[in-house]
């Protein structure tokens, strides 16, 4: 058997998968499975298959800030979402605003995506008509409110005059929408004194229909909640129609800006009833937010929250290290059936057992809750792993990074290492741009009607226009792993046909290309799959995990040299980086020529008499290597005595190349 000098075209880290892999610490282990993303995923790989980029356009300032999957809001079984620039310039207004919906698909996206394209069949605008309206400062999805059978929307403003705007779902609309065009059949209108952040929260009172939350302009220190009805609501409501029944506020509290950010939680306590989050602003004086919990009796028409007792809520300490407290859920990611929500840094378990009234930072032990690694807010985004737990995203870190984490039945470790994010038990997005106005990350959403959840992240600030980025990514597959250490290789060496082997732990198909000796040049995957140059090429199926699989090449011309280059493409599509053999007839002839290897069998060691300096594997025959060391010119000896006996590759490296030799241990 020979295995040949391997050139790695692009870089790419890689970790050997074992059965059992332990990552973040000890006690924190998952079966081994396929690895589905990369350790840093890399954006400029998204081509509308997989996910796509959707660029604001030239007067959209900060765009993506507010990026929020919105539900199926025209009906049609695919979840939308919508972008929002509150600092954008419209119909030549300053800070007009706007919002961009962009509607499901199963079809391919382009990427970038074109948001000039919106026409009412892909997705529409919603444009502020006023100078400083910043319409889109706020969105949210927040079901189905008004009883109709489809998910509603709602675009908010955190300025003081303009009214929030209610759009009811439908099964068409049209390509631009303003607050003029909204009456009693399609929507109504919210006389709110501006809104920080508007949040569904499900249904918090027990009726069957979906409720949802404002958090009104910094000085009110109030909160609004709504809840959703059997019919239509009035063409506009305010404060009044907050008397309990229909809804209700909650108080002001200490704070800079209380009630600032508001979320739902799930439901964390798992009574049947959603449950209610209200953050603040000022996280360091004091840096406290609150949980109030759903109920099906009546509420007061002004909940007291600095009253909570642990019964009806309770009151949570933050770290104080941010600027902006945000709070919002996380779904289920211990996968213990209770949802699990998260305050400022802070990430906190539901549970069946009673909850203080005032939930210290002592308690993030690992054990109920845990600190995340990202500084400004998170959000649940849903099963993207396919594993049966709820995943998690939260933002930023040093360098704009947004740290993606599975969901683990063993918990998480406190705090989180994103070092440790490795593609198994999680990921990083680097190079982002984060802004604090809004929320840029949303999720558990499936856009693409692949019964898998999508997310989004936004890069919202560039820094010399302003204008943002935001990128959807599609749950699932989007890594090929690596072939085996050691691998590719060649055996049965002719003059007119090679043997070529592989070996990985993930299974797909082989495209494979030869070219003359040293003749190639620079090699793309599309030039493999068409042949461009080539003297032969082809493919064949990997259907084995970490086991030799072979395909002879034959009708080659006698007596040459050959590249060959071959990528691995696993059944979900994706590729693997390049793999070129060079000089296949005679490199590795030469070295084995100037390589002496004894005794073979062995049983204990082997000596390996080089003129040369080098390095060395030992392999085993499913690709894990188990020892390695370096090689001088000159005699050698390789220690195998403390392993088991068997087969093994003794793979070895040279200036001239690489050789691997069998080697059987008695």
């Amino acid at each position: 058997m020979k295995s040949l000098k391997i050139k790695l075209l692009k870089k790419v880290q890689f970790a050997f998968i074992a059965f059992l892999y332990c990552f973040y610490c000890h006690n924190y282990e998952i079966l081994a499975q396929n690895q589905l993303y990369t350790t840093t995923f890399d954006l400029s790989t998204l081509n509308g298959s997989n996910g796509f980029e959707v660029s604001g356009l030239s007067t959209n300032l900060q765009f993506g800030a507010e990026s929020q999957f919105i539900g199926d809001i025209n009906n049609d079984g695919l979840e939308d979402i919508a972008f929002g620039s509150g600092t954008a310039t419209a119909s030549g207004l300053q800070y007009a605003g706007a919002a961009y919906i962009i509607f499901g698909s199963s079809v391919p996206y382009p990427s970038p995506f074109d948001l000039s394209t919106l026409d009412g069949s892909n997705g529409f605008t919603v444009d502020g008509i006023a100078y400083d309206e910043r319409r889109g400062a706020t969105i949210t999805g927040p079901g189905d409110i008004n009883g109709d059978g489809i998910d509603d929307l709602i675009i908010g403003s955190s300025s003081t005059s303009p009214d929030e705007i209610v759009i009811y779902g439908t099964t068409s609309f049209p390509a631009l929408i303003t607050i003029n065009d909204i009456n009693s059949t399609n929507g109504f209108l919210i006389d709110s004194p501006g809104s920080n952040q508007i949040a569904g929260l499900g249904d918090v009172n027990g009726d069957g229909i979906n409720d949802f939350i404002i958090g009104t302009r910094h000085w009110s220190g109030q909160a609004w909640i709504i809840f959703g009805r059997s019919s239509n609501f009035p063409t506009a409501i305010d404060a009044s129609w907050l008397d309990g029944t229909k809804g209700f506020k909650t108080s002001s509290f200490p704070g800079s800006r209380p009630s600032y950010k508001v979320g739902g939680a799930g439901d964390i306590n798992n009574d049947g009833f959603k449950d209610i989050l209200i953050g603040n602003w000022d996280s360091t004086d004091p840096a406290i937010s609150y949980l109030l919990f759903g109920k099906e009796t009546p509420f007061s028409p002004l909940v007291d929250l600095t009253t909570l007792d642990g019964t009806d809520g309770f009151s949570i300490d933050n770290n104080g290290g941010n600027f902006l407290t945000f709070v919002g859920t996380l779904g289920d990611i211990n996968n213990d059936g209770i949802d699990d929500f998260f305050s400022e840094t802070n990430a906190i378990y539901g549970s069946t057992d009673p909850f203080p009234a005032h939930f210290p930072l002592s308690s993030l032990n690992g054990t109920d809750g845990f600190t995340l690694p990202g500084q400004l807010t998170s959000a649940g985004i849903g099963d993207i792993n396919i594993d049966g737990i709820d995943d998690f995203i939260s933002v930023y870190g040093s360098g704009g990074r947004a740290y993606i984490v599975f969901g683990s039945t063993s918990g998480f470790p406190n705090p989180i290492n994103e070092t440790t994010l490795n593609g198994v038990n999680g990921f990083i997005i680097e190079g982002l741009n984060p802004t604090n106005i809004a929320r840029p990350v949303s999720g558990n959403g499936d856009i693409n009607g692949d019964g898998i959840s999508d997310f989004v992240v936004s890069s919202p600030y560039t820094p010399t226009t302003q204008i943002g980025k935001s990128y959807v990514i599609f749950g699932g597959d989007h890594y090929a792993m690596p072939l085996n250490i050691g691998y590719p290789q060649t055996e049965n060496v002719t003059p007119t046909a090679l043997t070529l082997i592989v070996n990985g732990p993930e299974t797909g198909t082989i495209h494979y290309a030869i070219f003359p000796g040293n003749n190639a040049g620079t090699v793309t995957h599309n030039d493999i799959l068409n042949g461009t140059g080539a003297i032969a090429n082809g493919n064949f199926l990997m259907n084995v995990q970490n086991g030799n699989v072979n395909n002879v090449v034959s009708s080659l011309p006698a007596n040459a040299s050959f590249d060959v280059y071959l990528f691995l493409e696993d059944n979900a599509g994706n590729w693997t980086q390049i793999y070129d053999l060079n000089n296949v007839l005679d490199n590795e002839d030469f070295i084995l020529s100037e390589t002496d290897i004894y005794p073979n069998p062995t049983t204990s060691s082997i000596n390996v008499n080089l003129t040369t300096d080098a390095t060395y594997q030992l392999i085993t025959i499913n690709g894990q290597v188990i020892q390695k060391g370096e090689l001088i010119n000159g005699k050698n000896a390789v220690d195998m005595s403390s392993l088991s006996k068997g087969l093994y590759f003794l793979y070895v490296k040279t200036d001239a190349g690489t050789a691997t030799k069998k080697i059987m241990k008695k």
